[in-house]
């Protein structure tokens, strides 16, 4: 798990000190794109406005701040140094392969409007062209760099691409709690070489996630959701010893429902993890509540879905949704509770008539965090995406943006990208 405690965090009075000072500012500026005619344009721009208050900071005390982060997956550098280790061959970690599909070129123009500051682009700053442009910056300049995945030293986390990564700079500020489940040499080799701080959105998400684990105000239930079992072993077991209370919901409710003996008729089940199911059943420490009813029809093209007591499923049948029996019970238990995680929605939300569930639940999130001063903490892609379908998603105390990092730290695991920062 994680820790604020002790973790170097930047504040006003360390920006003072980096007063035309080079910072390596560390991001996670990978937002979901879409193409209108030759252009991409950003379809969601949460990641990068989390930055704006460390970068402002950062800015206003006259730092020249480098900016790094990954776009997409390109693959010609990882590639090409797996193929050069296979023969024996040394291929350079700073070897670079420009792929444009992932490039922060063409999208410039929009980061420059989203954060209200002027942005210069360079490719690649350890180029001699590269080197020159960041030589030219003045206080409070911006500098953004292309895809740091383009550089072949850089998932491998390689000691000496960090090093000559680090040459580029004075200090270094990690803003991509995303990226903190990795080992990667822009987050965590990097540390080696210069004075490292964790950035302000970085610190509130640790703090939070630290307010629910480490020092919680208990009871403590966690809520989670999701298609499958096998994708969140080491959450649910983790979690099932840590917390009050844990609710299952979503598609992989339907593997509890049946290693309790449960008829689901065509729901999605993993019969290979019902084992997996009895045993987190069996040693759970938490009380461990499942759905007792659901919204079942034949198929998504099926436009009579019925209602249905997990008693009574048909065999044709598929749950695609809990029911309004389920989101009773799941409320009457969160009433109780003084701190709430989230993760994973317990339906196809994505369809007005099975989002009824994690609509519901969003919405109760929102009612309990602004009448009764609970604690809620919501993280995963589908998660926010089912708070902001129900017009939630500024309304709980806290949700991350991250998805592996927030997974990792539920399931307890040390991430690699902040213990560097300690």
């Amino acid at each position: 798990m994680v820790s604020n405690i002790c973790m170097k965090i930047i504040d006003k009075y360390i920006a003072k000190t980096l007063k035309r000072k080079y910072v390596l500012l560390r991001v996670d500026w990978n937002v979901p794109c879409y193409e209108k005619g030759l252009t991409s344009l950003i379809a969601e721009s949460t990641r990068i406005i989390n930055t704006k208050e460390t970068l402002d900071l950062l800015r206003l005390h006259g730092a020249r701040v480098i900016v790094l982060s990954h776009f997409g997956r390109p693959t010609i550098a990882k590639k090409a140094f797996k193929e050069a280790v296979a023969v024996g061959n040394t291929l350079l970690p700073d070897f670079f392969a420009y792929e444009y599909a992932y490039s922060f070129e063409p999208l410039v123009p929009e980061v420059e409007v989203i954060l209200d500051i002027p942005i210069c682009y360079v490719k690649n700053p350890l180029t001699p062209e590269g080197r020159h442009a960041v030589g030219q910056m003045k206080d409070g300049d911006v500098v953004l760099c292309d895809n740091v995945r383009f550089f072949a030293g850089e998932e491998v986390n390689d000691d000496a691409f960090a090093k000559e990564l680090a040459v580029c700079a004075d200090a270094f500020v990690n803003e991509a709690f995303s990226c903190c489940h990795r080992a990667h040499a822009s987050v965590e080799a990097i540390t080696r070489y210069l004075p490292s701080y964790a950035g302000v959105a970085l610190s509130y998400e640790v703090s939070y996630l630290e307010k629910a684990f480490i020092n919680p105000k208990r009871p403590v239930w966690a809520l989670i959701g999701g298609a499958k079992v096998s994708s969140k072993i080491d959450l649910l077991v983790h979690v099932s010893q840590k917390v009050d209370g844990l609710i299952i919901g979503g598609a992989m409710a339907n593997t509890f429902l049946k290693a309790k003996g449960f008829n689901v008729g065509k729901s999605l089940v993993e019969n290979d993890h019902i084992k997996t199911a009895e045993a987190i059943l069996a040693n759970a420490t938490a009380e461990i509540v499942l759905p007792c009813d659901g919204v079942a029809a034949t198929g998504f093209a099926d436009t009579a879905p019925i209602k249905v007591d997990y008693d009574a499923v048909p065999e044709t049948h598929v749950v695609f949704d809990i029911g309004e029996k389920s989101c009773a019970l799941f409320a009457k238990k969160l009433a109780a509770a003084h701190t709430i995680i989230w993760n994973g929605p317990v339906g196809v939300f994505e369809y007005d008539m099975y989002a009824g569930g994690s609509m519901t639940l969003a919405r109760l999130l929102a009612d309990l965090t602004a009448h009764k001063g609970v604690l809620t903490l919501a993280g995963g892609g589908d998660t926010l995406a089912a708070l902001a379908k129900a017009d939630t998603l500024d309304k709980l105390s806290y949700c991350s943006t991250a998805g592996g990092a927030f997974l990792e730290c539920l399931e307890g695991k040390v991430l690699p990208g902040i213990s560097a920062l300690f």
